[in-house]
């Protein structure tokens, strides 16, 4: 058993730094595109999912409000995408992809394709599925069970 001061191994630590990495390696590869992977990664999941409120695409993306709040600011200012009323409660707000923010987006793809493609050829292909693979497990892990 780890000793409580074996910090050099903490997971939450090498999970963050990976993920600052990887978010540097694709914000680069969409540079061209005006996006940031987090908002690519907002508009691919609205195109996939539809119409959702903040509080439901938080919750499919897992993120707090809060942060999924700060990405679509500057998302819904470029048009990318809208908040409409619900079509079953008025007073609802539901998150809408844009024909604009659909268009950006399916050109960022060929940007985020290739950046995927050399972060596979970094880490290898195999590992970069069993890392994929791993992730999803983090993600949907039961933490409250020990």
């Amino acid at each position: 058993m780890p000793k409580r001061t074996d910090i050099h191994r903490c997971a939450c630590t090498f999970l963050r730094q990976a993920a600052r990495v990887a978010t540097q390696h694709f914000d680069k590869a969409l540079a061209t595109s005006g996006l940031r992977i987090s908002q690519l990664s907002v508009l691919t999941t609205l195109s996939y999912v539809g119409p959702k409120t903040i509080n439901e695409l938080a919750e499919v993306m897992v993120l707090d409000r809060t942060t999924l709040g700060r990405n679509l600011r500057p998302l819904q200012r470029d048009g990318f995408i809208a908040v409409e009323a619900g079509k079953d409660d008025r007073r609802t707000r539901k998150l809408v992809l844009t024909k604009k923010g659909s268009a950006v987006a399916l050109k960022a793809m060929d940007s985020w394709g290739d950046a995927q493609t050399s972060f596979e050829k970094a880490v290898g292909l195999e590992n970069a599925i069993a890392l994929s693979k791993l992730l999803r497990q983090v993600v949907k892990a039961d933490y409250s069970k020990q």
